[in-house]
This record gives C-alpha cells, sequence and structure tokens, in this order.
C-alpha cells in the first residue's frame, strides 16, 4: 500500500481552492465557512487574499447560488440543526466534512463518529465518502454539479494513495467493485477500503477464503442493485464503517437485505454505541473494533457460528 504525503484536508482544501477560482468567474458557486478559514481554505501559504475574498460574499441559500461549504465533523454536528431546514428542500448545498470518523489526538468531544447517522435523516441529503484522494477529488466535481444537497465526509490525517487504477466514474447511488471473488463480501464506506484491503489479505493468505471488496462510495442512498448482486455470489456482506452502528451503513444494508427478502447475513462491523475516548487513532480503533485483527476475529467467529 502507497503512503501519502498530503493529507485529507489539504487535498480537500486544495480542490476547493481551484473551485474557488472558478467561484470567481462563476458567481453562483460560493465557499462558506463557519470559522476558521484558513485551516478550511487556505492551507498553503499566499492565497489568504483569494480566500477573504471569499469571506466577504453573502450566501443566500435560496438565491439561485451553489454552496461549498467546509466544516470540521464536530462542528457539522452543531450545525445540524440549521442543516435540516436550511437544506431539506434540495437546495444545492454542499458539505465537505473533515475529521471523519476516529481523530485521536483532537479529543473525546472532536470524534466524528455519528454523521452518517444523523445526515441520513434529512430528506433529500445524499451522503458520500471517497476512499482514496483521487476519489475526494472526482466526489468534490460530482457535488459542485450536483442539483441538491450532498455531503463528502472524509477522515484526519494522511489522505490513502492507494488503489489509484480504480476511478470507476462516480454515479448517483452507485458503488464500486475492486475486488471481485465469492463466499465473503466486504462492503466498506470511505477509509474503511485501505482496512478491507489489509482483512481480506488475512483471510486469503491465513484462512484460505475468497473474499470480494465493493467500495460504498455512496452511504446515501445505498446501492440496491449493489446489495442484491453481492447476495447472490456470497454467503455473508460484512459492512465496514467508521461511524456508530446505530443508524449507520450497516443498518441500512441489513435494511435493504431484508426489504428485498434475500437470502444472505449482514455482518456490520461499526463503532459501539458509546462515545471514544481520547487517544491514539490505531489503539482506538483497536479498542473499538474497527481495525482490521478485530474485523477478521469477528469475521471468522461468525462463520464458526454459521
Amino acid at each position: 500500500m502507497r503512503t501519502s504525503t498530503k493529507i485529507w484536508l489539504c487535498v480537500a482544501g486544495l480542490l476547493l481552492i481551484i473551485l474557488g477560482v472558478v467561484c470567481i468567474a462563476k458567481p453562483d458557486i460560493t465557499l462558506v465557512s463557519a470559522a476558521w478559514l484558513l485551516g478550511c481554505f487556505t492551507l498553503i501559504a499566499g492565497i489568504s487574499k483569494l480566500v477573504f475574498t471569499f469571506k466577504t460574499q453573502a450566501f443566500l441559500p435560496n438565491s439561485g447560488t451553489r454552496a461549498l461549504s467546509a466544516l470540521l465533523d464536530i462542528f457539522f454536528g452543531c450545525f445540524f440543526l440549521f442543516n435540516v431546514l436550511g437544506t431539506a428542500i434540495s437546495l444545492p448545498v454542499v458539505f465537505a466534512i473533515d475529521r471523519a470518523g476516529i481523530v485521536g489526538a483532537d479529543g473525546e468531544t472532536h470524534q466524528g463518529i455519528f454523521d452518517l447517522s444523523y445526515l441520513s435523516s434529512i430528506p433529500n441529503m445524499t451522503i458520500m465518502a471517497p476512499k482514496n484522494k483521487w476519489e475526494l477529488s472526482d466526489m468534490l466535481k460530482f457535488a459542485v454539479r450536483f442539483g441538491a444537497p450532498i455531503a463528502i465526509r472524509y477522515p484526519r490525517g494522511l489522505a490513502y494513495d492507494g488503489l489509484e487504477e480504480y476511478r470507476k466514474p462516480i454515479i448517483l447511488g452507485q458503488s464500486e467493485i475492486i475486488y471481485e471473488e465469492s463466499e465473503i463480501a466486504l462492503f466498506a464506506v470511505g477509509s474503511m477500503v485501505k482496512v478491507a484491503e489489509q482483512v481480506r489479505g488475512v483471510l486469503k493468505n491465513e484462512y484460505g477464503k475468497h473474499v470480494s471488496i465493493v467500495n460504498a462510495r455512496f452511504v446515501k442512498p445505498v446501492d440496491k442493485e449493489m446489495v442484491g448482486y453481492l447476495a447472490k455470489q456470497h454467503r455473508i456482506i460484512v459492512t465496514m464503517e467508521e461511524n456508530v452502528g446505530s443508524g449507520g451503513f450497516g443498518e441500512k444494508v441489513r435494511e435493504c437485505a431484508d426489504n428485498m427478502g434475500l437470502d444472505v447475513e449482514v455482518l456490520a462491523c461499526a463503532l459501539p454505541d458509546d462515545y471514544v475516548e481520547h487517544g491514539n487513532v490505531n489503539i482506538l480503533a483497536h479498542e473499538v473494533g474497527i481495525d482490521c485483527e478485530s474485523i477478521v476475529e469477528k469475521i471468522i467467529e461468525h462463520e464458526k457460528k454459521a
């Protein structure tokens, strides 16, 4: 696996800056931030002037403009009520949500582990999560052209550089097959695709399992067609997400399978319904059960009981 030298925030920020240049020539797009403009939009020296040009622009959500809003995941939680009131009637707002998932050193109150759950409750909201920096770029470009509220969530830390060759065009509600085999399907959201690669390696090399990996891309809407397809080829679908299980992606996939009457088991690997303390990200991931070792253990235990 390749290691990136750019953090997710920088990748998103640079793309927002590029789109910001478009804003000057295309007045129907406006960049919006609740605070921390330098952190969210500039990220590199020499472009503060461009950002503070954005700061003077007013965003009226019903005036025909499209808004690109960069927020920390935890701040977005505070912003939730306004978000529901301001975007539920399909206004074209793009939410770039930074520090989604476990953030570790930022502190217990900054863990971005609830957004998939509460965002899913908003009518007309579309939710995406990129597997790597290339897909983040593609998703932001897709989102700007989208005509309704849409959220893109990405984690803290280094942006994943792997799987560059897997760059299927972004189509609303469609996931992406990375590896296709049979028996076990790993249906992973965003940053968990990287973990899914590790899980697949252990299951194949140490247990002789046949394992597929699917990059969910969209948390809402769930790719029902993909769920149906996986159910025909696999005996178990393992969902992987960096969000609490309650109201998360795993629940949606299980509900989808039940509603479609599919003969497949769904094993949800998500965070427990609890708060996550301050600490090292890798240690915390193990403690809450979403690291490679924990997920492999859950799958093998489930297989024994089946």
